[in-house]
């Protein structure tokens, strides 16, 4: 659930991907007027007719998206919103990766945080999934489970009085990090988490 105060900067990001990536939607237009010519009109006849339909209310979903907007969000327990973003398939990862530092260069967001602790300065240094130039849709994925990470990574930097990170992931999302910056993250974290004790 979204807080009413952040519907203007959801507003705002979704407006920014749509227009950058409008031409996806052109596009599949075109490709559907082109449809148009080869159309016969189906007349009506008398028949018999008999239907067998398996379904399942869990899988009965109509999904339009030609913008493949990709809505990352992360909260903690109580709801907080620690991280927000819009990203689509067609969204220029080098702009990505500045949008993650403020003008100065100081980290902007937890993934800047992250970036900059582990000394990358673009996504796809972070993450070998993440193309320069993106080419298909499956990269907005690897970048919300960075997100997390980052979210993770930031959390384990703070002042705790009495909270506690439970975390239980698969092995397999490891593998987004390039080289041995998974191995770097988990030292610091440790690090960190050895100096609160």
């Amino acid at each position: 659930m979204f807080d009413p105060e952040k519907l203007p900067l959801l507003r705002q990001r979704i407006r920014e991907e749509t227009l950058a990536t409008t031409h996806l939607l052109d596009e599949v237009v075109t490709e559907v007027k082109s449809l148009e010519m080869g159309t016969v009109t189906i007349q009506p006849k008398n028949t018999n007719m008999m239907s067998l339909v398996a379904s399942d209310a869990g899988n009965n979903s109509i999904e339009f998206n030609p913008l493949q907007l990709q809505l990352v969000r992360v909260v903690d327990t109580y709801g907080r919103e620690l991280f927000f973003d819009v990203v689509s398939s067609e969204t220029n990862t080098i702009d990505l990766s500045l949008r993650q530092f403020d003008e100065s260069g100081a980290p902007r967001t937890p993934l800047g945080v992250l970036m900059a602790d582990l000394g990358v300065e673009t996504l796809h240094q972070l993450s070998p999934m993440i193309p320069e130039k993106p080419d298909s849709g499956n990269w907005t994925l690897v970048y919300r489970d960075l997100c997390e990470w980052a979210v993770i990574y930031e959390q384990c930097h703070k002042e705790f009085l009495s909270s506690t990170i439970l975390l239980h992931d698969g092995l397999l999302r490891t593998k987004i990090f390039a080289g041995d910056l998974f191995i770097q993250m988990y030292k610091k974290i440790k690090l960190a988490i050895d100096k609160a004790r």
